[in-house]
C-alpha cells in the first residue's frame, strides 16, 4: 500500500511518499503517545520509512511472539533519553546513567504493550512481548530478514528547548513477519 503521509508545521508541509503498511504506522503513533504520555509529552510524528533507524546512541529493543514475530525499536539520543528520565522522576532531578536507560526500557515496554494490543486486534496477532534489550553506542545497523514488514516512524519531542535541535527526534520501528 502507497501511503501519502503529510505533515503540517509552522505554514509548510512535506508529503513523503512512502510503501508503508498503514495499520502499523497508526499503530506506532498511538502507542509512541501513549509511552511518552508517561513523561508528560505527545510526540509529533514527523518522517516514516521502512528500514529501521539507528541515528542515535540508544536503542531499546523488545521481542514480539506471536502469529507474528519480530521486534519493536526505540531510538534516541542520550540527551533525549536523559531529558525524559528527569521528565519521569521530576523536573530537576539528575538521573544517573542506569537509571536513564531504565527509563528508556520503561516507555518501550509501554509503547510494545500498548501496539501490541491494537495490532493484535487486528491481523497482527502477538501473543507475548519480551524485556527490554538496550543498545548503546554507534555504527550498528539493524538487519531484517526477507519478508519482513517494517515500518520506522519519525517523531519530534516538544517543549525541548534545551536540547540540541537534532537530539529533539527519535524513531520507533515496528518489523513483523508472519510465522
Amino acid at each position: 500500500m502507497l501511503l501519502v503521509i503529510v505533515f503540517r508545521r509552522k505554514g509548510w508541509c512535506l508529503v513523503n511518499f512512502v510503501k508503508v503498511n498503514k495499520e502499523i504506522a497508526v499503530a506506532l503513533v498511538g502507542a509512541a503517545n501513549d509511552g511518552f504520555g508517561m513523561a508528560g509529552l505527545k510526540p509529533e510524528p514527523v518522517g516514516v520509512t521502512i528500514r529501521p533507524r539507528t541515528d542515535h546512541m540508544i536503542t531499546s529493543l523488545i521481542g514480539f511472539v506471536g502469529k507474528y514475530c519480530g521486534t519493536i525499536a526505540l531510538n534516541i539520543s542520550q540527551d533525549a533519553a536523559t531529558f525524559l528520565a528527569g521528565k519521569m522522576l521530576g523536573d530537576g532531578y539528575s538521573a544517573s546513567h542506569g537509571e536513564i536507560l531504565d527509563g528508556v526500557s520503561e516507555i518501550i515496554n509501554i509503547i510494545a504493550g500498548k501496539a501490541k494490543a491494537v495490532l493484535s486486534a487486528g491481523e497482527y496477532v502477538i501473543e507475548k512481548i519480551s524485556v527490554p534489550t538496550v543498545i548503546t553506542g554507534k555504527r550498528y545497523e539493524i538487519g531484517l530478514i526477507k519478508g519482513m514488514t517494517s515500518v520506522s516512524m519519525e517523531f519530534q519531542l516538544p517543549d525541548t528547548s534545551l536540547l540540541e535541535y537534532r537530539s529533539q527526534f527519535f524513531s520507533v520501528s515496528i518489523s513483523l513477519i508472519k510465522v
